[in-house]
């Protein structure tokens, strides 16, 4: 996939925030800042900008990270992209998402692309004894991210990940390897093809598995 022109990313998904500029495909600027969205986001996109002489109105689409991770940071980054789309026309065919554990599932297979890992999995927590998985076989695309209950990921036999998120839930049960991921990953084209989405009615990632109690009286009673 190429990105002709100028993009700009953002990611507001896990702790730290990341923006970055590429040009034809290559990313000349980026800002990766361990503070929340709402204080960073904006303003390090203005300033990598501003570093490059390059106003908004030469900025040909954008890029921005569905999750798992922060939905406030998302919905931010969201806003951003929204508000400099109806500004300057462009228009939502130029607009591309990613997720947060295919990222870094590609970052992990670039780093290791001399000695591939066998199956291994990138997780993030969802909530207490829950957590968003993406499986990577050996040498094959990675799967959908699923949702796993502790127990599986004990269960597992391979390498196992873990992509930091801003809010924890418990303390960690399992012996995981930590990952971050950085915005250079989307240099490479064959890891763009993969990664990159064209947008589909503002996503933000959610998993689909939902715990529901039923009410009844006796169960609710004061």
């Amino acid at each position: 996939m190429k990105l002709q022109g100028n993009w700009i990313a953002l990611d507001a998904s896990c702790p730290a925030t990341q923006v970055g500029v590429f040009v034809e495909g290559r990313l000349v600027a980026h800002s990766k800042i361990e503070s929340p969205a709402m204080e960073s986001l904006l303003g390090s996109a203005k300033q990598l900008c501003q570093q490059l002489s390059l106003p908004l109105e030469q900025i040909n689409g954008y890029i921005y990270c569905t999750g798992p991770g922060s939905i406030l940071g998302i919905r931010l980054s969201i806003m951003a992209i929204k508000t400099w789309c109806t500004l300057h026309d462009i228009p939502s065919n130029q607009i591309l998402t990613y997720s947060s554990l295919g990222i870094a599932a590609a970052q992990l297979q670039q780093d290791h692309s001399a000695s591939p890992f066998p199956d291994f999995i990138v997780c993030s927590e969802w909530r207490k004894g829950y957590w968003n998985v993406m499986l990577c076989p050996s040498n094959e695309t990675p799967h959908p991210i699923e949702v796993w209950k502790t127990s599986q990921i004990a269960a597992f036999s391979g390498k196992k990940w873990l992509l930091q998120q801003r809010k924890l839930w418990s303390d960690n049960e399992i012996s995981f390897s930590s990952i971050e991921y950085s915005l250079h990953v989307l240099e490479d084209p064959k890891s763009r093809t993969t990664l990159l989405h064209p947008l589909n009615n503002w996503e933000i990632y959610t998993p689909d598995e939902k715990q529901y109690v039923t009410w009844s009286g006796d169960r609710h009673r004061a």
